[in-house]
């Protein structure tokens, strides 16, 4: 049970069987004012307390013009836990996730949301081509939220509980080739969006994740070093990762920068809704809906093992935790297993019989000119 003040009132809020009461005492003292909603509270357990029922808050309002949410809606409350409970790069993606919700939610109450409204926005995204890992985050987050909802007696039904998530196929074989991304960057600069065309250059020559990228303040790229990174705090596996960059991105960064002052602590690339300008440049480069901004990230892992670069340098790089991660890739490079058997063969003794069957093998010989004791 909480008593507190609002204006010249005091005002009681507590909840019994899972039912949520709050109502105005008026001006008197705070110890009057328990005293009374302490009486409320019995008469709520004896089912004698009259009075309007709570409604539960609305969902959210998201206002872009500040990047702010309504502290007093769900949407706002539940992101602030969010943000106390949960690193910040996993708080910037919830936000995004937040805001598109509201446009969507804003402003249902929480009762009013039932399950075929939030199955028609799952089908909505869908239809919009949105593949299936951005959907079931989207999804994440209303369950996320919903979740709290009950738990904090805002509501007493989870209307997303019975909402299932899509099947994803997370190993993606698309990436591009040289001349895709030379005709991808050429539309990037066709739109005049420079940053767009530096965020595009910057995955495929780093391997960064858009969320990652988000985050590169300009404290984080040495042009002395030749390196850009991300704070542990923003990275999926929790590390901080610090890649060297090519030539061709630090003229794009040092033009993307300019000649004036810039804050230490000002993002680089974010925060910017690139997806809709991304889409825009890819489709006028007659790439397929395949190629979405992830697809960068992979070109950048597949040209690495393409090159012969080792798979745990790979693994570095891309910011992988486990090596099984990277080895996804490892298709990519036949040669290396034929650099590593020609290595093999320059070590192993050549005519070396085996005592037990009396086989002579050539180590460099063919197949066929293996000859068994005994055959004529």
């Amino acid at each position: 049970m909480s008593v507190y003040q609002r204006g010249d009132s005091f005002w009681y809020e507590f909840v019994v069987l899972g039912v949520r009461h709050r109502g105005s005492i008026g001006k008197v003292s705070k110890g009057i004012a328990r005293e009374v909603a302490e009486k409320k509270r019995i008469e709520a357990l004896e089912g004698k307390l009259v009075e309007r029922p709570v409604k539960a808050p609305l969902f959210g309002h998201y206002d872009p013009s500040t990047g702010k949410f309504s502290e007093e809606d769900a949407a706002g409350k539940y992101l602030a836990f969010y943000r106390a409970n949960r690193k910040p790069s996993s708080t910037v993606r919830m936000e995004a996730l937040l805001a598109d919700l509201c446009g969507e939610f804003g402003n249902k109450r929480l009762t009013e949301i039932d399950p075929h409204q939030i199955e028609q926005y799952k089908l909505r995204l869908k239809k919009e081509e949105y593949a299936a890992a951005s959907i079931n985050r989207a999804l994440a987050a209303i369950k996320g939220l919903f979740t709290k909802a009950v738990e904090w007696r805002w509501i007493r039904d989870h209307p997303a509980r019975s909402v299932k998530f899509l099947k994803e196929h997370n190993a993606r074989d698309r990436y591009l080739t040289q001349d895709e991304e030379r005709e991808l960057l050429k539309q990037c600069h066709a739109l005049g969006n420079l940053r767009l065309a530096t965020l595009v250059l910057a995955a495929v020559d780093t391997g960064f994740r858009a969320s990652e990228l988000e985050a590169v303040r300009w404290k984080d790229v040495s042009f002395e070093r030749g390196e850009i990174c991300v704070a542990s705090g923003y990275t999926k596996n929790g590390d901080p990762r610090r890649n060297p960059m090519t030539q061709r991105l630090t003229e794009m960064l040092t033009l993307l920068k300019g000649t004036g002052k810039v804050d230490p602590q000002a993002a680089v690339f974010g925060p910017y809704r690139y997806h809709k300008a991304f889409w825009k440049a890819r489709d006028a480069a007659k790439l397929g809906k395949d190629v979405v901004f992830h697809t960068l990230r992979h070109t950048f892992i597949s040209r690495l093992v393409t090159a012969g670069v080792d798979i745990r340098t790979v693994q570095e790089l891309a910011g992988h935790r486990e090596i099984k991660m990277t080895m996804r890739y490892s298709h990519l490079a036949p040669e290396s297993k034929r650099r590593a058997i020609g290595l093999l063969e320059g070590q192993v003794p050549t005519n070396s019989p085996t005592t037990a069957l009396g086989v002579v093998v050539s180590a460099c010989g063919a197949r066929s000119s293996t000859v068994r004791a005994g055959d004529s």
